[in-house]
């Protein structure tokens, strides 16, 4: 996976990009990465600010729809896996399932649980649960996952939200604490109650986004 993480080292040369907190980057297991959703570049922000190769789960439409310029991007760049809440219950869970695999495999993942970009500043909207269903199913299997919150920050944010190559904005990305999910995971793990596992489920997804919009 180095070949991706180099040609990201060389798109940071084009993007006016700040990056606080990388002490906080775990080292000893892989990270479910959690940050808000601006615009389309956040996909390739997020992956360049930290230091290895990730995976990033994006929306099917961007892998698969035709605009060559497009994809030619992505491949550059990312190493990218399907992810879609819409596409109803049996490839919902494939999706989440083939995250939670990368994860177990040690590479570390980023998700945007907001799902659609958030174009309004300092404006958190609440996340969906998919990340934390991939944090628990990696749980379940006895592999240790950290979760950690990064708030990104668009100053001179370009008015074309779905543009794929860098202009003149200028981006902060906060690398923060990881968070303790061990009393939601417990919870979720040990009922058989759907709405108890929907509680844990819930209360695990909204930390993260609320220690993002703390940030921001």
């Amino acid at each position: 996976m180095s070949s991706k993480l180099e040609a990201l080292k060389e798109l940071k040369k084009e993007i006016n990009l700040t990056i606080q907190g990388l002490e906080n980057y775990p080292t000893d297991a892989p990270s479910l990465i959690v940050a808000n959703h601006n615009c389309l570049m956040d996909i390739f922000y997020m992956p360049a600010s930290i230091p290895e190769a990730s995976i990033s789960l994006i929306s099917p439409r961007l892998i698969y729809k035709p605009i060559r310029e497009r994809q030619k991007q992505i491949e550059n760049y990312l190493y990218a896996l399907p992810i879609e809440a819409h596409g109803g219950p049996l490839y919902t869970r494939l999706c989440l399932e083939n995250a939670a695999s990368m994860l177990t495999q040690g590479i570390s993942t980023i998700i945007f649980p907001e799902g659609a970009y958030i174009p309004e500043k300092d404006i958190i909207h609440r996340g969906r649960t998919g990340m934390a269903r991939i944090l628990f199913q990696c749980r379940k299997k006895g592999i240790k996952v950290h979760l950690l919150p990064a708030a990104i920050q668009i100053q001179n944010q370009h008015p074309d939200l779905d543009r794929y190559f860098p202009s003149n904005e200028i981006v902060k990305i906060s690398l923060l604490k990881p968070i303790d999910y061990d009393s939601e995971a417990k919870l979720f793990l040990s009922s058989k109650d759907k709405k108890i596992k929907n509680i844990a489920l819930h209360q695990i997804t909204d930390k993260a986004m609320q220690q993002i919009a703390v940030q921001l």
